[in-house]
């Protein structure tokens, strides 16, 4: 069966949701129908192809340390001109943020031409590097930081890949700065538990305050 979810680490759920169908009484054919129609949840390694010819794969709700391997795992039998890694938030694990960040950058470094980290603790990353002229892998302390850089270096042919945590990061306006026109908002704290596009500031151009200075 062909499913539409992305990445080898899905085949345990399917092969669990087949299982659960069949001891429903639910005939194998239309069982597999039924999964191979399944949509990826947005975040969930879901796939978004954009205007410019970059397809991003946006696995950016949560991202636990373990389950890093697994995302980069897509990444390494992807095909792609050039494979890009943009890293926010990762969560769960005991170790501090200068190393969980330059575990994270080798691991990504061994499958993707850049590795790119972005957040409050994002320099972190650069103990990873081999050299202080080694541009694989950049820090950006601002996500509009990060998207100024993204319009200049992104090429029609890359595959991105956001890991991250949205209530933190809110990783896929990078993605929505290239499918919507009229997405505006770049800001640094905001704690909405929900997904930019279902956001009514999406379009609201960010005012600064003495708590939150401006990110342009």
């Amino acid at each position: 069966m062909q499913t539409r979810l992305v990445g080898a680490h899905w085949v345990h759920t399917v092969l669990a949701s087949l299982s659960a169908a069949l001891a429903a009484g639910v005939s194998l054919p239309r069982a597999v129908e039924a999964v191979e129609a399944f949509e990826p949840i947005l975040g969930r390694m879901s796939p978004h192809e954009t205007p410019g010819g970059v397809t991003f794969v946006s696995d950016a709700w949560k991202a636990p340390f373990w389950t890093i391997p697994a995302s980069l795992e897509f990444l390494r039998t992807a095909r792609a001109q050039r494979k890009i890694v943009v890293v926010g938030t990762v969560s769960d694990t005991p170790k501090g943020f200068e190393q969980r960040y330059k575990t994270i950058a080798k691991q990504a470094l061994d499958v993707a031409d850049k590795v790119l980290f972005v957040g409050d603790h994002a320099h972190a990353a650069l103990k990873a590097r081999t050299n202080p002229q080694d541009d694989r892998v950049m820090a950006f302390g601002m996500l509009y930081q990060l998207e100024c850089y993204l319009r200049t270096y992104l090429k029609s042919g890359d595959l991105v890949l956001l890991k991250g945590t949205t209530k933190t990061d809110h990783l896929q306006r990078i993605v929505m700065a290239r499918t919507d026109d009229k997405m505006a908002c770049w800001r640094e704290k905001c704690n909405h538990p929900c997904f930019c596009a279902a956001c009514e500031l999406r379009y609201s151009r960010f005012v600064p305050t003495e708590e939150e200075p401006s990110p342009y």
